[in-house]
C-alpha cells in the first residue's frame, strides 16, 4: 500500500539480493510498476537519510514490524513476551498466533503508552494477554520461561524526522549512543527470560 502511493519512478534498496525483506520489497515494487536498484555501499550514497525518511514517511516502518512478527512466528500454546510492546500491533498479532492455549505478556514503561497498549489489545480481542508496566532495561519480574521474546527497542528516531517533527526536535548528537546503551540493556534483560534452548535475533544497523 505504501509503495503504491510513492510518486517517484524508482528508488534504491540496500543489499536487496541478500536480505529477505528487501527482496520482498523489490518484488512488491515490481508488481506496482516501480524499478528498485540494489546497491551495496549504503553509507556512500548522498542523501541516505532523506531516502530513509522517505521510506519511513511512506509507512514502511510498519513493514519492519510485520517482518519481526513473522520472524518470531509464535506457535499455538507458546509463551510470548513483548518487552517494548506499545502501541500494541505486534503484541496483538502474536497473541492471535499463540492462540487460546498460549500466553502473551506485553510490557511498556510510560503510563500513556501502557494505556494505548491496553486499548489496542482490547480492540484486537486479546483478552487473555497480560499487560505489565515495567522498565525493560532491568528487573523484569519473570523467569526464563518464554518460548518467544520480542524486542522492538526504542531508537533515536532518525527515520521519523520527516513524519514526526517532534522526533527531529528531540534528537541530539548524543542520542544514538544513548539509545544503543539502552538497547543493549533491554536485550540483555530479554535474553535472560528466553526459555533454555531458544534464540534468534535481527537488526538494522550497527550501534543504534
Amino acid at each position: 500500500e505504501a509503495i503504491s502511493h510513492h510518486r517517484r519512478s524508482d528508488f534504491s534498496v540496500e543489499n536487496a539480493s541478500e536480505h529477505p525483506l528487501a527482496k520482498a520489497l523489490v518484488d512488491a515494487a515490481r508488481d506496482k510498476g516501480l524499478a528498485l536498484r540494489p546497491f551495496d555501499d549504503f553509507d556512500s550514497v548522498a542523501g541516505k537519510y532523506d531516502l530513509m525518511n522517505d521510506v519511513m514517511s511512506l509507512g514502511l516502518h510498519r513493514v519492519w514490524k510485520a517482518y519481526a512478527v513473522a520472524v518470531a512466528a509464535p506457535k499455538p500454546g507458546e509463551r510470548v513476551l513483548d518487552t517494548c510492546a506499545a502501541p500494541g500491533g505486534k503484541a496483538s498479532a502474536m497473541a492471535a498466533s499463540a492462540g487460546a492455549t498460549g500466553q502473551l505478556i506485553a510490557v511498556d514503561l510510560r503510563p500513556k503508552r501502557v494505556a494505548l497498549l491496553r486499548e489496542t489489545l482490547a480492540r484486537a480481542g486479546a483478552e487473555r494477554a497480560g499487560i505489565v508496566r515495567a522498565d525493560a532495561r532491568r528487573g523484569l519480574p519473570f523467569q526464563p520461561v518464554f518460548d518467544v521474546v520480542v524486542v522492538d527497542a526504542p531508537c533515536s528516531g532518525e527515520g521519523m524526522f520527516r513524519r514526526d517533527p517532534n522526533a527531529r526536535a528531540e534528537w541530539s548528537p548524543e542520542a544514538p549512543a544513548g539509545c544503543a546503551r539502552r538497547q543493549r540493556q533491554i536485550l540483555s534483560e530479554a535474553a535472560r527470560l528466553v526459555r533454555p534452548g531458544d534464540s534468534d535475533g535481527c537488526g538494522w544497523r550497527v550501534g543504534d
